[in-house]
């Protein structure tokens, strides 16, 4: 995928194994609460992190937009 073609894609647009590529080798800002999700390719995506049973969840809202973080 091309960083051109995804800048300004909400995270609903974006099929099942596309987001998977995306999260990836990701990296989040915080450990738990509000976030932003940095993708190995250099864009960016608001998300939030909640601590579950046994593990720390990422959810990203189907309206969140990929940005460019240093556009």
């Amino acid at each position: 995928m091309k960083n051109e073609n995804l800048v300004g894609r909400t995270w609903g647009s974006f099929t099942e194994a596309e987001k998977n590529e995306l999260l990836k080798n990701s990296d989040t800002t915080e450990k738990t609460g509000d976030t932003i999700v940095d993708f190995e390719n250099g864009l960016s995506i608001v998300g939030f992190l909640r601590e579950g049973t046994d593990e720390v969840i990422l959810e990203i809202a189907d309206e969140a937009v990929v940005y460019n973080p240093v556009a």
